[in-house]
């Protein structure tokens, strides 16, 4: 799986190569026969092209943040369509 990220770094970061790409990716959003995860690390995108990360959200259906401490991974829902969900967090 390659991160999504990557996309963004390697392509052309103007606001037209963004709209193509999160353009692609809305295209799937609400089809009930398809899952599809997208990884992005946040840290990697260049400075003051974080609007990605709000666009992407935007059109998510779920967004989950992951951070690790040592052995410890949290899982935090932050947006779900389940709004019993939202601010769940889940600790491995």
């Amino acid at each position: 799986m390659v991160g999504l990220e990557k996309l963004f770094v390697v392509s052309d970061i103007s606001p037209r190569g963004v709209q193509l790409i999160v353009d692609q990716l809305a295209g799937y959003v609400g089809k009930p026969n398809r899952l599809g995860i997208y990884l992005l690390k946040r840290n990697i995108l260049p400075p003051g092209k974080e609007f990605i990360i709000k666009l992407l959200e935007d059109i998510a259906t779920t967004v989950i943040r992951t951070s690790k401490s040592g052995k410890l991974t949290e899982f935090h829902i932050v947006k779900s369509l389940n709004r019993e969900l939202e601010d769940v967090l889940i600790r491995v």
